[in-house]
C-alpha cells in the first residue's frame, strides 16, 4: 500500500504556492498605491480648494472694508459693465485728521504722491476672454445645459492718478449677454454690485474644480453697511 510521505517541516513552498502568494501580495500594494493615490489626489485638492476660497474671500472682504467709509460717486448699470467709483475720507491737509478748515469730511484717495483731494478709486470688472457652454463642451454653472455664454475677467482697482491693482488672480464671471444677467443657473439675475436702501452687496461667481477636475462656479458675497451711502 503506497503511503504518501510526510512534508519535512523545513521544506520550501511549491512554485504554486509561490506564485499564489505572490499574487495576492501584488493585489495588497496595488490596493494600498490606490488608496493613497486617492489620498493625495483628495488632499491636494482640498489645499487648492482652500487657497482659492481664502482668495475670493479676502477679495470681497478687502473690498467691503474699503467701501464702507466711503462716499459714492457713481455706480455703472447694464448694458454697461459693472463699475463702482467712490471717494474715501483723507488727511489731505497733513493736519493728523481728515477734516477740513469747516469740519467738513475731506474726500478723495490715496494716490502715488500720498493723499489727493478729490481723487478717487473705481473697482472694474476687467474681462480677457469668455467661457462658450456649448463650445466647451462643459455646463459651467450645472444647470443641466450648454446654452449659456460667460465673460471671464478680474476685478482692478485704479485710481484717478493711474494706480492699478488687481485683486489676485481670481477669475470671476459675469453673464455675456447681459451684464446683470444669470451665472449660477437659477434664473435669477446675478449683478456683481447692488445698492439698496444704503446697503451695498458685493456678490462675485469665480471659475474654479471639483475633485475630478471638473469647472464649477463658486460664489464670494459681502454686505457692506454704507457709513455715506448718498451719491
Amino acid at each position: 500500500m503506497n503511503k504518501t510521505a510526510p512534508r519535512p517541516q523545513n521544506a520550501g513552498y511549491t512554485m504554486i504556492e509561490l506564485a499564489i502568494v505572490g499574487a495576492i501580495f501584488s493585489l495588497v500594494l496595488f490596493v494600498l498605491a490606490g488608496m493613497f493615490t486617492t489620498g493625495d489626489a483628495t488632499a491636494s485638492y482640498l489645499a487648492t480648494t482652500a487657497v482659492h476660497q481664502g482668495r475670493g474671500r479676502s477679495m470681497i472682504e478687502s473690498m467691503g472694508r474699503e467701501i464702507q467709509g466711503s462716499r459714492l460717486i457713481d455706480l455703472a448699470l447694464p448694458p454697461d459693465l459693472p463699475s463702482l467709483e467712490f471717494q474715501t475720507p483723507v488727511d489731505w491737509d497733513l493736519d493728523g485728521d481728515r477734516l477740513d478748515d469747516n469740519n467738513l469730511i475731506e474726500w478723495g484717495c490715496d494716490e502715488e504722491v500720498g493723499p489727493v483731494l478729490g481723487s478717487s478709486i473705481t473697482y472694474a470688472f476687467e474681462p480677457y476672454g469668455q467661457l462658450a457652454e456649448l463650445v466647451d463642451g462643459v455646463d459651467y454653472n450645472g444647470d443641466g445645459d450648454r446654452a449659456d455664454l460667460f465673460r471671464i475677467g478680474r476685478i482692478i482697482r485704479t485710481t484717478t492718478g493711474g494706480r492699478r491693482i488687481s485683486f489676485g488672480d481670481l477669475d470671476v464671471l459675469l453673464n455675456r449677454l447681459e451684464p446683470d444677467g444669470d451665472i449660477d443657473g437659477d434664473g435669477e439675475d446675478d449683478p456683481l454690485f447692488v445698492l439698496d436702501n444704503g446697503s451695498l452687496m458685493i456678490r462675485a461667481f469665480a471659475l474654479n474644480q471639483n475633485v475630478d477636475g471638473q469647472p464649477r462656479i463658486e460664489t464670494f458675497t459681502s454686505q457692506v453697511n454704507l457709513r455715506n451711502p448718498q451719491f
